[in-house]
């Protein structure tokens, strides 16, 4: 599996809604470490991915999740 992030970081609201001081970013840095690696998948942030790259099988997947 292979998670797609616009943004250069994972995380959304907790990463980027979520006050550092309230929630500091270190932790949320090794928790989304710690998960991806469980789960064994591969990350690709910064956008950069239009739809014309990605395969069949992906875009099956959005139009599902859509």
């Amino acid at each position: 599996m292979t998670i797609f992030e616009a943004l250069h970081e994972l995380g959304g609201v907790l990463s980027y809604g979520i006050p550092g001081f309230r929630l500091p970013r270190d932790i949320i840095r090794e928790e989304i470490a710690r998960q991806v690696e469980k789960i064994g998948t591969v990350v690709c942030v910064g956008g950069g991915v239009g739809i014309a790259a990605l395969s069949r099988r992906q875009i099956i997947i959005l139009q599902y999740l859509n």
